[in-house]
């Protein structure tokens, strides 16, 4: 009898909704099915787990170009989630969080995602705050049911040669990168950020400060800016760098004591991307004809990987 009283639906539940430690969360399922009335609005919250836990292993879903540049090559491999597979989720976490009341991503969250995928170019500027505003107006993308991706070897394709002097490789002369805002530089002596000059004798907007976007500070912005954002700075072909730079101009975001030189770098090595057709979403089918580098024991693998989809 004692054992039976432990054994009854949820008995076991523990840690968060959204983990995936476990292949099915059979003590989610169970609660919600032992009270439908109570527990029913979970079910999207389920759905939105179960996709995360069944396509973890799906390698369609991943970026292939590296974040890093060593010894002069980027290897070209599955990695972090791709372009539109954090498109997807972010549009599916926030319909679940529209529809069932339990938040998954606040405002706050909401400018760091989107200051993150600009600072990487991962895609253009304000693109989460456009899906944050198509669900706020009443579209919803709810997670399908997906069968589970069994787990196999990471893909890994080779490496495409970028060569040593990359960190140098600009349009012209006139044009600076990085941590830099040519416009927002000219009202330096009224409003304007001072200029300072890093280690590596880079000049830099002296900006640092805290890293935390403030809650109220981003109602504000979606209230008021976002929808000027969206009309005027958002258009794919600018700098998708724009977006970061934009954040930290409103004094919405800076970067954190002492990290001003490694956002630099980000900001630089994501600009020589575009310029070299390396940012957004990329399918590994087209970088397999860039590689310099083919990893030969990967060729199995990599008949898979070049079946991705754009999701």
């Amino acid at each position: 009898m004692e054992l039976e009283k432990h054994s009854k639906p949820c008995s076991s539940r523990f840690g968060c909704w959204v983990c995936t430690a476990v292949r099915e969360d059979k003590s989610l399922h169970q609660m919600i099915d032992s009270d439908p009335a109570r527990y029913g609005y979970m079910r999207p919250l389920a759905a939105l787990r179960d996709f995360i836990a069944n396509t973890q292993y799906d390698w369609s879903r991943r970026q292939y170009v590296g974040r890093t540049i060593e010894d002069g090559h980027i290897t070209i491999a599955a990695d972090t989630y791709s372009p539109h597979m954090l498109a997807e989720l972010l549009r599916y976490a926030l319909s679940v969080q529209r529809e069932t009341g339990v938040e998954i991503v606040n405002p706050a969250q909401l400018l760091a995602i989107d200051a993150r995928w600009s600072q990487y170019a991962i895609a253009p500027p304000f693109s989460a705050l456009r899906i944050w505003r198509d669900v706020e107006g009443g579209v919803r993308w709810l997670p399908p049911a997906v069968r589970r991706t069994p787990k196999t070897p990471v893909p890994r394709l080779g490496l495409i040669h970028v060569g040593d002097d990359w960190n140098d490789d600009v349009p012209s002369d006139h044009e600076v990168t990085g941590l830099r805002d040519p416009m927002w530089e000219l009202y330096g002596e009224s409003c304007g950020p001072d200029l300072r000059t890093l280690s590596n004798g880079r000049s830099v907007v002296d900006v640092e400060g805290d890293s935390e976007i403030d809650l109220e500070d981003a109602w504000l912005f979606l209230d008021f800016e976002m929808d000027r954002m969206l009309q005027e700075r958002a258009g794919e072909d600018q700098d998708w760098t724009n977006g970061y730079r934009t954040y930290v101009a409103m004094g919405l975001l800076r970067p954190a004591k002492g990290s001003t030189r490694r956002v630099d770098e980000i900001l630089r090595r994501s600009q020589w991307r575009q310029r070299h057709g390396l940012h957004g979403h990329q399918d590994p089918t087209a970088l397999a004809e860039r590689l310099t580098v083919r990893f030969p024991q990967q060729a199995a693998l990599f008949d898979d990987a070049g079946a991705c989809t754009e999701g």
